[in-house]
């Protein structure tokens, strides 16, 4: 929200929008900016991707199946 807090705090590093806004206004900007934003993109393929259950699933799941069935 636009009010003075996040406004000291944040400064241009956070995205402010109106209490008068509608809901799904909001949602529609912020889903556009999480399609732009190159950063974002990343942080999120690394949370898909490497994290301890993804890397256990991906990687180290199979090889341990493959290596219990020889």
């Amino acid at each position: 929200a636009d009010i003075p807090p996040f406004r000291e705090i944040g400064r241009a590093a956070v995205h402010r929008f109106s209490l008068d806004d509608e809901p799904a206004a909001v949602a529609e900007r912020l889903a556009a900016w999480a399609e732009r934003d190159r950063a974002y993109k990343l942080r999120r393929r690394v949370w898909r991707n490497y994290t301890w259950r993804a890397v256990m699933a991906r990687h180290l799941v199979p090889l341990l199946d493959s290596l219990l069935k020889r």
